[in-house]
């Protein structure tokens, strides 16, 4: 929280490359919070995302974005909170570079919102169990593609 508000910790400053991480790894669980550039976020889906959340990536420029996805479906991104889909594109639009961690299970479904394409990360990583019509979606849209076994 204190690189949050102070952009430091003591003379520890935060410098670039900053990376942007959401839901990126792990089990989640409604106890577990995630720093984003605008306060915390709950990494349970159905946790409100304050306004200023979606607001605050713009603000700043960071060299990675480590993402997730809830759904993908040819290539496109759903999550079912708008707020959530609006927060992934800002934070999105402020990295240098992106990366998706999105596992078999997320493959093959939609949500309420979209709001992305595979084609808008730089490198996408996902496990063996991924169908293969949407492994070829992912190589269609020229994103680079890591299967690996988990």
């Amino acid at each position: 929280m204190h690189y949050y508000r102070h952009g430091r910790i003591g003379d520890f400053v935060v410098r670039e490359p900053l990376v942007l991480g959401h839901e990126a790894g792990g089990r989640s669980s409604p106890a577990v919070r995630a720093p984003t550039p605008a306060g915390w976020a709950g990494a349970c889906p159905s946790s409100p995302a304050p306004p200023a959340a979606v607001r605050g990536p713009g603000r700043i420029r960071a060299g990675l974005a480590v993402m997730s996805a809830v759904s993908v479906l040819g290539g496109r991104l759903f999550h079912p909170i708008r707020e959530y889909a609006e927060i992934k594109e800002a934070m999105l639009e402020c990295a240098r570079r992106s990366l998706l961690l999105v596992d078999h299970s997320k493959f093959g479904k939609t949500a309420t919102h979209a709001y992305g394409d595979i084609g808008d990360y730089d490198r996408v990583v996902t496990d063996r169990g991924t169908p293969a019509e949407e492994l070829t979606a992912l190589h269609r849209s020229g994103v680079t593609v890591d299967v690996v076994d988990v």
